[in-house]
């Protein structure tokens, strides 16, 4: 997964393409682990990945 949000974070203009590939990375697998032990839902991850993306300057 990482490697497809590297090249789509660069190919949206990110500094650093690999940064976001791993925060989201970490998101997703939280969110991941979350869901397999039934903690909630995940309705805070949108504004999370926003945050991330835009803070990587991908646009």
């Amino acid at each position: 997964m990482s490697g497809v949000v590297s090249a789509g974070a660069e190919q949206g203009g990110a500094g650093d393409p690999d940064l976001p590939a791993r925060q989201l990375s970490l998101a997703f697998d939280g969110v991941g682990a979350r869901a397999g032990i039934r903690a909630g839902d995940p309705t805070g991850l949108a504004p999370a990945v926003t945050t991330l993306l835009d803070s990587a300057g991908v646009r």
